[in-house]
């Protein structure tokens, strides 16, 4: 029924056009369809079934459905629609990655009697709980009236609607209005991620909340588009010691970087910047700004595309560097900086105290205190950030 629905809104927006007509082998003559949208093998604007020899490149119209698609032309024309939409709303769009971004699920049993756990039920036969990261309402509360919000997830269609469902019940007048792309709607991206499936004919409006930069380098490079976010495993530390408080507050961050880049694009005095990338970046490149990062061991590719795009400059020769990046202490321990500082600079969009990051050295009688993991924030101070930012966006 909702395919069909998109056909008919597809449809109405379309006028129809002359036909044309091709010969047969037999010699008769038979009408060519040309019209844009396609459900599968059949127009659907006059159900005409086509043949499969058109050679016209298609996209996919819906991000629930590879079936219904159109012309890349027809495409371009409804981004620029949503474009213009979206420009009168003063709006950007804003596509959420679920699992540890928003929130962490977990089919352990034990999950069901930890305190502020969300039971989705059964999905797929088993039954699933998910603990919503801390800040998520304000967060919602932040960003919804500044961006058109969608989800891409790498969980089922089913897990999606029953996430989808506790974030709308989580943060009242939250809505997603059916943009929710799931592994069941694009397999054949194999654990990819694709703007092109939530916005055929372009994303310029968009940016992207996620923990992971390596899913959306399909086709175009999208990571410049990544606000990332520090890993949300709740679980993974609840069940090692059910007393740990949890002081996560990366929402906080996000939402702040989120506004800053929505005012940069949409100024006061009611003009449009033309790159919303850039303007993510003014917040972006201020964190490293200034900074010479020497990576003394080997990092992923995108730790190096993070440090550029944060605003530092790489250098190959530790003599040239701000900032002597490693895990292990060295002797000089001027310069130095832990790799979980960098990451927390990532992730929080600011620049952190190197300092903080630094394992302190054993104590003389031999005991040694365990060193914070980067998945371990220093809960006070995050509280403390998080009423500041709450303060500045809600008062």
């Amino acid at each position: 029924k909702t395919l069909l629905n998109s056909c008919s809104s597809i449809a109405q927006r379309t006028h129809f056009r002359p036909l044309l007509w091709t010969q047969r082998a037999d010699g008769a003559r038979m009408a060519a369809c040309t019209h844009p949208q396609r459900l599968g093998n059949l127009c659907a604007v006059c159900g005409a079934v086509l043949d499969g020899k058109d050679t016209t490149e298609q996209v996919a119209a819906r991000a629930s459905s590879a079936a219904l698609s159109v012309t890349s032309k027809e495409a371009e024309a409804i981004a620029g629609a949503r474009q213009s939409r979206l420009d009168t709303q003063r709006k950007l769009q804003l596509v959420l990655d679920l699992d540890h971004t928003l929130l962490e699920c977990s089919t352990d049993k034990r999950a069901s009697s930890v305190e502020g756990v969300v039971s989705l039920g059964n999905v797929a036969g088993r039954p699933h709980w998910v603990r919503l990261r801390p800040g998520l309402r304000q967060f919602f509360d932040a960003v919804r009236p500044l961006y058109e919000l969608a989800i891409y997830t790498h969980g089922s269609r089913a897990y999606a609607a029953g996430v989808a469902k506790a974030l709308t019940e989580a943060a009242p007048g939250t809505s997603f209005g059916g943009r929710v792309v799931s592994r069941d709607d694009c397999p054949d991206l194999r654990g990819e991620k694709s703007l092109a499936r939530l916005f055929p004919g372009g994303a310029a409006r968009a940016l992207i909340l996620d923990d992971r930069l390596d899913v959306w380098t399909r086709g175009v490079d999208q990571t410049a588009r990544v606000l990332v976010v520090q890993p949300y495993k709740f679980f993974e530390h609840h069940f090692r010691d059910p007393s740990r408080r949890d002081g996560d507050a990366q929402l906080s961050h996000s939402a702040r970087a989120l506004c800053a880049a929505h005012a940069a694009f949409y100024p006061s005095n009611g003009s449009v910047e033309d790159d919303v990338v850039a303007c993510l970046d003014r917040s972006r490149t201020k964190v490293f700004a200034g900074c010479s990062l020497f990576f003394a061991e080997e990092v992923d590719i995108y730790a190096a595309r993070c440090a550029e795009r944060y605003g530092a400059r790489l250098v190959e020769d530790p003599a040239e560097a701000t900032h002597v990046v490693s895990r292990q202490r060295p002797d000089d321990e001027a310069r130095w900086a832990h790799l979980d500082w960098f990451w927390y600079c990532v992730w929080r969009c600011r620049r952190e105290s190197a300092e903080r990051y630094r394992p302190q050295q054993p104590p003389q009688n031999g005991s040694r205190k365990r060193a914070r993991s980067p998945e371990e924030p220093a809960a006070d101070e995050d509280d403390e950030w998080a009423a500041d930012l709450e303060e500045e966006l809600f008062s």
